[in-house]
């Protein structure tokens, strides 16, 4: 039995956005603390992080395409498996470890697959399942796409938890078709096919329950899902049983047909013995749920914890039982974090799953050892690159500045770094929102120094966007006050500017945020969200009002004087100086980050919007004279910012910053 509980998005690895010495790795830095800034700037103290700085410095090829990104996050590792030369991978939707002379290393296996499980037919071919409903089919270096399950006939999308490769040479799935719509809860219909390399066949009777792991002897094969529900598949013919409870079945493993061991959402381990079901209590799991169950010949190992859709976030361990006998035993010690998936291989019990990140640990001689753990950074939001094709992302908790090869990450205690943009050929000007009044919302990164850029009057200046024009100004805006809840200053639009040598304020009359501004040599334009505004000539005015209050990012494009403003709209619309039309090219955009005219080039990358069956996406368009053309369209990732700066590009998904050429 794999893990069924978390399914993530699919990201696809595109060597389209990749240029020479890509490259990616995580390595542990030095401790350092800023020292202040020393240039012209009018500074407010200087501040001490007091943080670790990160490297990524390491190329990283798969299937002959050389990978150019930066990954900051890093997910529950969630599936062991044994490959071809007898190591064990450890992977996840996104990443892929491989246990090579007892050392865990980065591997490109499975990163250009993108799979969330395995199995392996009794010909040695592999089969893998994307969290995007395809089955792919190959090697660990090759898995290539074989068959996309489909909708049914009521659009309910495909969700499948589990995958078992039989002695046959089929590969059997189960989940559930599931509709999404208003209620708070789905609605199901049971999945449990198999696929015979041409063809899906659903067994499963039209009940409304999602089936979660399934297993085979040889002979039958079972599947366990909602509500105590048991189907047994023998000779093409299903059957179907409810179990006396209403906990869900989530885990399945047995040595045979009378040996067979069930895990359930209420903490407790049901066992067949070949005539009659019985219920194995765990000590001290109530309320918790099996994740995982582990047969060796003569131990069965149990893995628990909350429920799977907050164990991520908790930070609450799991907890191991080890079950001989009939009796269940909580292994002392507990694991650091929580293990998902294990493995028993050569009297070890290996774990995957959770610590703040992507854990590793095994048992041996009584005692649980960490063997990987890599933390989780935050998620990235915007990215900007300068003249010299160095860059930077920021997120939460996250500064990552590149010269192009290299990557150094800083973590800035916890904030929400919301904007960034070039200052000069070596530095970088990064927003924040700065609710607990510690620091300036503005800072300067120069390498790895950090420091405060503006000391403004009040605590309460939060920053949510930056622009940096084609002067050499810049613009920030955001607010002053909470604008939510109360405040001892009142809510009012902020936008200060800097024109080369000073910081001036230059907020319009508004008791609303600023969300996003862009500029030109000329103007700058900024969003509330209900309103465009611009600032040209000395003064602000409105351009354009939604009384839907919708609007979204904006962006400013100055081609030889003459300028269009972007508005993020659903489609984004165009205001060109006397009137707004609808971008045609632009249709279904409910989200972009614009980069400004370079050469006469526009990009713009877009949320068309992730549904839950995946059929919306994001693009990454560009513009040359009056063409849109689409330089990505793909409904498995979501850019949340892009850069240009001569013909270098720099564009992320969130996860991912991606580098190319134009």
């Amino acid at each position: 039995m794999k893990n069924h509980f978390i399914h993530t998005g699919i990201l696809l690895l595109l060597p389209l956005l990749c240029g020479p010495g890509c490259g990616y790795s995580t390595q542990s830095g030095d401790e350092y603390t800023d020292t202040g800034d020393s240039d012209s700037w009018t500074d407010s103290d200087s501040i001490s992080p007091d943080t670790v700085a990160h490297g990524i410095n390491e190329t990283v090829t798969a299937s002959g395409a050389i990978l150019n990104y930066m990954r900051t996050d890093s997910q529950s590792l969630t599936h062991l498996f044994v490959d071809d030369s007898n190591d064990l991978l450890a992977f996840n939707h996104f990443e892929t470890l491989q246990l090579s002379s007892d050392a865990w290393n980065e591997s490109a296996l499975l990163l250009d697959a993108q799979v969330d499980q395995l199995c392996r037919r009794p010909d040695g071919r592999l089969w893998g399942l994307s969290s995007q409903n395809t089955l792919k089919s190959g090697t660990l270096e090759n898995l290539e796409s074989e068959f996309v399950i489909p909708e049914d006939s009521d659009r309910y999308t495909p969700i499948v938890q589990d995958i078992w490769c039989a002695d046959d040479g089929s590969v059997y799935l189960v989940g559930s078709y599931a509709f999404l719509g208003m209620d708070v809860s789905p609605n199901y219909k049971a999945v449990f096919a198999r696929f015979d390399g041409g063809q899906l066949v659903n067994y499963a009777p039209e009940i409304g329950v999602q089936m979660n792991a399934v297993w085979s002897d040889g002979d039958a094969v079972v599947a366990v899902g909602d509500k105590g529900t048991v189907m047994v598949l023998r000779d093409g013919v299903i059957t179907t049983s409810q179990m006396d409870t209403q906990a869900d079945l989530l885990a399945i493993n047995g040595r045979s047909a009378t040996d067979v061991y069930v895990g359930t959402s209420i903490g407790t381990v049901l066992h067949f013995n070949g005539d009659s079901w019985e219920s194995v209590l765990l000590p001290d799991v109530e309320s918790r749920f099996v994740y995982d169950i582990e047969v060796t010949p003569e131990l069965v190992f149990i893995s628990c914890g909350l429920n799977p859709a907050a164990h991520l976030y908790s930070g609450v361990n799991s907890a191991v039982y080890m079950l001989g006998g009939g009796e269940a035993m909580l292994l002392e010690p507990q694991p650091n974090g929580t293990i998902v998936d294990m493995m028993w291989r050569d009297n070890v019990l290996w774990g995957v799953g959770y610590r703040e990140g992507a854990y590793i640990a095994r048992f041996v001689d009584s005692t649980w050892e960490e063997m990987y753990h890599r933390p989780s950074l935050g998620a990235i939001d915007q990215v900007a690159v300068n003249a010299k094709g160095e860059a930077i992302a920021v997120g939460l908790r996250v500064i990552a500045a590149s010269d192009g090869r290299t990557w150094h990450v800083i973590n800035l205690e916890d904030y929400n770094h919301t904007d960034a943009v070039p200052f000069d050929d070596t530095r970088f000007i990064v927003s924040h929102r700065n609710y607990d009044g510690t620091t300036s919302p503005l800072l300067m990164v120069d390498g790895t120094d950090v420091s405060p850029v503006i000391a403004f009057d009040s605590f309460d200046a939060h920053l949510n966007g930056l622009a940096a024009c084609e002067d050499g100004g810049i613009w920030a805006v955001g607010h002053w006050g909470a604008c939510s809840g109360e405040s001892a200053v009142p809510c009012a639009a902020l936008a200060v500017h800097w024109d080369g040598s000073t910081w001036t304020e230059r907020s319009p009359s508004l008791a609303v945020p600023l969300f996003s501004v862009d500029c030109s040599s000329t103007m700058a334009v900024v969003s509330s969200g209900a309103q465009v505004l611009i600032f040209e000539n000395g003064e602000w005015r409105g351009v354009f009002t939604s009384p839907d209050n919708d609007l979204g990012p904006v962006g400013v494009a100055d081609v030889a004087g003459v300028y269009d403003v972007f508005i993020g709209r659903s489609p984004v619309s165009v205001w060109n100086g006397s009137a707004v039309y609808e971008e045609d090219a632009l249709d279904g955009i409910r989200a972009f980050d614009f980069a400004g005219a370079e050469s006469g080039v526009l990009l713009m990358a877009g949320d068309r919007g992730l549904s839950y069956r995946g059929d919306d996406g994001a693009v990454l368009m560009m513009r040359q004279g009056s063409q849109w053309e689409n330089v990505v369209a793909n409904d498995n990732i979501v850019f949340g910012s892009v850069d240009v700066s001569g013909n270098r590009i720099v564009a992320l998904d969130r996860r991912y910053v991606w580098w190319g050429t134009l």
